[in-house]
């Protein structure tokens, strides 16, 4: 009895081990891919919650309602791993005011510059700051130009394909208008999901 499990286990400790060098070498491999990788093209999908709008001209707050946005993004991979330099546009179709009849749509393109923090089990945080020039289109009013101060955070499991990741962050934008007033607003968070390729 005592030589059969002796020859079981001089079977099956070597073959753990090889299995076991196999998925070290594995992950090594895929980290280096994801390392090697020039840059990272995503879509997300967002919710911008409302928030108030400051109108100088006539000193009030108009209320903006909650609306969906859809960011598509590229990030040009950094080689010393510091930060990252990206690309993004950023586009609202129905930006809807409370106090005005109808609403416009929202369109913001710029750059950003985001960077890497390891999380335990492998999680990863991209936190970025966002600067765009934005602006505002509607039948109701002329429109408002400005610019877009933006923050987010990034929270994904990276992997050799697509990789599914969760954003927060929030929109602002400290300067801009219109030939009738200047239109300014403090940050409005914002919360979405999306994938990288």
């Amino acid at each position: 009895m005592k030589i059969i499990f002796t020859l079981l286990l001089s079977f099956v400790l070597p073959f753990g081990t090889v299995l076991a060098n196999n998925s070290k070498k594995q992950k090594r491999k895929e980290n280096k891919k994801i390392q090697a990788s020039s840059g990272d093209l995503g879509l997300t999908a967002m919710y911008w919650l409302s928030g108030s709008i400051y109108i100088h001209e006539l000193d009030t707050d108009i209320e903006k309602e909650s609306n969906a946005m859809l960011k598509l993004f590229y990030d040009k991979r950094s080689r010393a791993g510091g930060v990252d330099l990206g690309f993004y546009l950023l586009y609202a179709p129905s930006v809807t005011i409370k106090e005005y009849d109808g609403g416009g749509d929202l369109v913001e393109f710029g750059l950003s510059f985001k960077t890497d923090f390891d999380l335990q089990d492998g999680m990863l945080a991209r936190p970025g700051l966002n600067l765009g020039y934005r602006t505002l289109n509607s039948s109701q009013i002329e429109t408002i130009r400005g610019l877009g101060v933006n923050l987010s955070v990034q929270v994904m499991k990276p992997k050799v394909s697509s990789t599914p990741f969760f954003e927060v962050g929030f929109l602002s934008q400290p300067s801009g208008g219109n030939t009738d007033s200047d239109v300014t607003f403090a940050p409005i968070l914002y919360i979405g999901g999306g994938i990288i390729r």
